[in-house]
């Protein structure tokens, strides 16, 4: 478990991670996110999450054993690049729901 941030954000990945708004970016939308980190839910806690906020990194946590899983049929592969410029391949849903209605991804 990272205790609050110093791994992360001290540890390089806000100087690592490419394509972070600039300052006037992240002044003018109170919502948006430098980069998002993805933790299980017993790798964050509140503190952390708190943390990484205050330095308008997103944090996206999930439960293991999740009983209802998305149908194959709603999935597509999509090629991700890392930060170290390593690519990978990754199913992701066709569709996202969101506070605006429905977020189709782009491939």
């Amino acid at each position: 478990r990272f205790e609050p941030c110093d791994d992360v954000v001290y540890g390089g990945l806000l100087e690592q991670v490419p394509g972070q708004p600039d300052e006037a970016q992240l002044a003018a939308d109170p919502l948006l996110h430098r980069f998002v980190v993805i933790f299980d839910r017993e790798g964050a806690n509140h503190s952390l999450l708190s943390a990484l906020w205050e330095k308008r990194i997103g944090a996206i946590t999930y439960r293991k054993s999740v009983e209802n899983v998305w149908p194959e049929a709603e999935l597509g592969e999509v090629e991700v690049t890392h930060p170290s410029g390593e690519r990978t391949t990754i199913n992701v849903p066709n569709q996202f729901p969101s506070r605006s209605g429905s977020l189709n991804f782009e491939r």
